[in-house]
């Protein structure tokens, strides 16, 4: 059992949190307050999941952003996602941030063009293979945008993943569509606001993508004249 009432939990690849120990016995969490700072591993039931049993309470020492992944059917037995918020955007293996795949447009018809810089979310699947049978389950994922840099227009915003791969070539490399977009009403905060896409399937990174209509960071890689 979790109960997080206040504070945060600061957690490092080499001290992993995490709940539950298989299907059956999944753990419980209860959130009210506080982050976890760092990753968190959580395991599924063998079944759907609903509520808690599919929120990950990550985020910064200053801001919850949390992850919610809510599977329509079975994940499999034994099944777990390791999920963590990283500040800064996300980086190739050449060390610049990825923008492959971008600009794109969503099942909706929306532009992507930017994503937002103050972070992203980093979901693995059970054992990091991307061949188990969690990574071929649905689920609708829900990601809480929270005092994010730039955010002016909720509604032009939409979840982009970069998937992830066994194959070292094909990982992590490029922007495309997540799932199908819940629209989020006119008048939402652009302060913290959720936005979900149902119908997903596989894991990745996980970022906030929207069009250039809207104020992001941009930072000058280069310049020749």
């Amino acid at each position: 059992v979790l109960d997080m009432t206040l504070g945060n939990i600061f957690t490092s690849t080499n001290s992993i949190l995490s709940l539950g120990n298989s299907s059956a016995v999944p753990g419980s969490l209860s959130w009210t307050s506080g982050n976890i700072v760092g990753p968190f591993r959580r395991y599924f039931i063998n079944g759907a999941t609903t509520g808690n049993a599919g929120l990950f309470p990550v985020g910064t020492a200053a801001y919850n952003r949390y992850a919610q992944v809510d599977f329509t059917s079975t994940p499999g037995s034994d099944q777990n996602l390791t999920v963590w918020y990283k500040t800064g955007a996300p980086l190739t293996p050449a060390n610049i941030p990825l923008y492959n795949g971008l600009p794109l447009t969503t099942q909706d018809n929306q532009l992507v063009q930017n994503y937002s810089a103050d972070g992203y979310w980093n979901v693995d699947p059970t054992g990091g293979s991307y061949t188990s049978s969690i990574t071929s389950a649905p689920y609708t994922m829900t990601l809480w945008a929270n005092n994010l840099s730039g955010m002016v227009t909720p509604s032009i915003t939409r979840i982009i993943k970069a998937p992830g791969s066994n194959n070292a070539q094909n990982h992590h490399v490029q922007w495309q569509g997540a799932g199908v977009h819940t629209p989020i009403a006119g008048g939402t905060s652009p302060v913290a606001f959720a936005i979900t896409s149902t119908n997903m399937q596989g894991f990745s990174w996980f970022n906030i993508g929207t069009s250039n209509n809207q104020a992001l960071p941009v930072e000058l890689l280069s310049f020749s004249g």
